[in-house]
């Protein structure tokens, strides 16, 4: 839901107060009235996976592509997740976050750019969000 109001205000940005207002109120009725998805696990399927996801000896992830479910060993991927963030040479522990930093001067650099001025909005990101892994 978090994720759907947050489009909802990316996408109204630009409007005038009155009409941002109204667009809210009736997306917060229609938010209201939602139900969530029916879930496409049987039951014997979700029993199972809540039974995974209390086992502390393992770990239940989403997969990256295609929406499986991952079991992994803990303890196996603390330790592959440890290597490849230590030595893969590819991250670098920063002394603090640079997302709003980083996030202003890109932003700063589009709305430069005159001839994107009227597409500036659609390309600023109003609410970064720093990667996880």
């Amino acid at each position: 839901m978090e994720d759907i109001i947050c489009d909802i205000e990316f996408g109204i940005w630009g409007l005038p107060d009155r009409i941002k207002d109204t667009i809210r109120q009736d997306c917060a009725v229609a938010l209201r009235k939602a139900k969530p998805p029916k879930s496409n696990l049987s039951k014997e399927e979700s029993l199972a996976l809540r039974s995974l996801n209390q086992n502390k000896d393992i770990i239940v992830l989403k997969a990256d592509k295609g929406g499986a479910a991952v079991i992994l060993n803990k303890v196996d991927y603390r330790s592959k997740m440890f290597d490849h963030l230590h030595n893969s040479g590819s991250y670098k522990k920063l002394p603090r976050n640079p997302l709003k930093k980083v996030a202003r001067n890109v932003a700063l650099a589009i709305k430069s750019i005159g001839s994107l001025s009227s597409l500036h909005h659609k390309l600023i990101e109003i609410n970064p969000i720093t990667p996880r892994i």
